[in-house]
């Protein structure tokens, strides 16, 4: 005998094969335990961002000139105005102004770079160039045998402004030999 089913039949049958399988998967232990630690880890989440919320929308009421519910209902009891002075959307219309100046300013960067001073040299520093002068001014005596003439003076100062680093003291006016 042939059994004739209607496409409606085929597609409510296929619909509970499919949701039964679903039901199977959702009930496997991987997935229920998935599900437990989702649930674990939630509502802890929940319950710790609440104070946060609730700052978050005190300040946004606070912003948008609004009393909140308990101060509003002091203030008419008491008869007073509703009237919000809005002095903190003044103060954050300033903030935000000052950031959009740093961060979006499209001129100089809101920093500046400068070099280090030069340090001044210390003593033993001092020492050992006017050591290292000395020597070159006797080996010019050794090898001349006599003073040095206009000539080589003129190379030992070359030499002296050389180890000392001649601009430096061109800008600060410091006179080594004359």
């Amino acid at each position: 005998m042939l059994r004739v089913v209607s496409n409606d039949d085929m597609v409510k049958a296929e619909e509970a094969k499919i949701r039964s399988d679903m039901e199977d998967r959702q009930n496997s232990e991987l997935i229920l335990g998935l599900a437990a630690h989702v649930k674990a880890c939630w509502n802890p989440a929940r319950i710790a961002k609440k104070p946060i919320e609730n700052i978050m929308l005190r300040a946004l009421r606070q912003r948008n000139g609004e009393y909140e519910a308990d101060k509003l209902s002091q203030i008419k009891a008491q008869g007073g105005s509703e009237v919000y002075m809005m002095l903190t959307e003044v103060k954050c219309r300033g903030a935000e102004s000052w950031l959009r100046d740093i961060l979006l300013d499209t001129g100089s960067p809101p920093w500046d770079l400068s070099p280090t001073p030069i340090p001044d040299l210390g003593p033993e520093q001092e020492e050992k160039i006017k050591n290292i002068f000395a020597q070159s001014v006797i080996k010019v005596l050794q090898t001349s045998g006599q003073a040095p003439v206009k000539k080589k003076w003129q190379s030992l100062k070359k030499l002296l402004h050389k180890i000392l680093d001649l601009p430096y003291y061109k800008k600060h006016k410091i006179v080594l030999i004359k």
